[in-house]
């Protein structure tokens, strides 16, 4: 096995063992990620609706919109442990790519941080996919393009954003190291063998 082979199956391997433990993490702290993701849902909805919402979840019901634009709750029958389970990604491809080394814990904290922001996007336009479907006392009057625009996302979202989200994190918080690894460079020091030292130091002392 060469040198290249070495250092992919060691990537591999990190990789693996890094999302095995990135789930029993997520599993451990998945109702304070949601809380989070649904706590900053609620400030995203906010340009969008005619008052303050609140967006929630309860385990039987799915998440929970609540205003005093209408009386009650809505429930949106969704599992918010699904919806962001592919966080356990991110920081298992930072990891594989840059190590803890350095600065590399900053990046798996700030990878999370940008899958936060994209689970609470992806609430958002869920919601806004339904609640745009029909007159709703929630949000502002919305035009029919808006409305498809919503619809659109909504599908996009569902087929292509629990695969995009985890590997958009990491481009973004890895994209030095992936430009040298599609230019060929890993990064790893060169290993000379004992003839081509023995040479350079016969080259140096002559």
């Amino acid at each position: 096995m060469n040198r290249r082979s070495l250092i992919a199956f060691d990537r591999l391997a990190i990789f693996s063992v890094t999302l095995v433990l990135a789930f029993y993490f997520y599993y451990l702290l998945s109702p304070v990620y949601g809380r989070l993701v649904l706590t900053l849902s609620g400030f995203l909805l906010r340009p969008f609706a005619q008052a303050p919402a609140m967006v929630s979840y309860a385990e039987q019901q799915g998440i929970l919109v609540t205003s005093s634009a209408f009386k009650g709750a809505m429930a949106f029958k969704f599992d918010l442990f699904s919806i962001c389970l592919n966080v356990v990604f991110a920081p298992a491809l930072v990891i594989m790519t840059t190590g803890l080394r350095g600065w590399g814990w900053l990046r798996v904290i700030v990878a999370v941080l940008i899958m936060m922001l994209l689970h609470a996007a992806e609430v958002v336009v869920t919601l806004l996919r339904f609640l745009t479907e029909n007159s709703n006392p929630l949000i502002l009057a919305a035009s029919a393009a808006f409305a498809g625009f919503a619809k659109w996302l909504y599908s996009f979202f569902d087929k292509m954003g629990y695969t995009l989200f985890p590997f958009l994190a990491w481009l973004i918080v890895c994209a030095g190291e992936l430009a040298r690894w599609a230019g060929g460079k890993t990064g790893e020091v060169p290993v000379r063998s004992p003839a081509d030292q023995n040479e350079k130091i016969d080259r140096d002392a002559g």
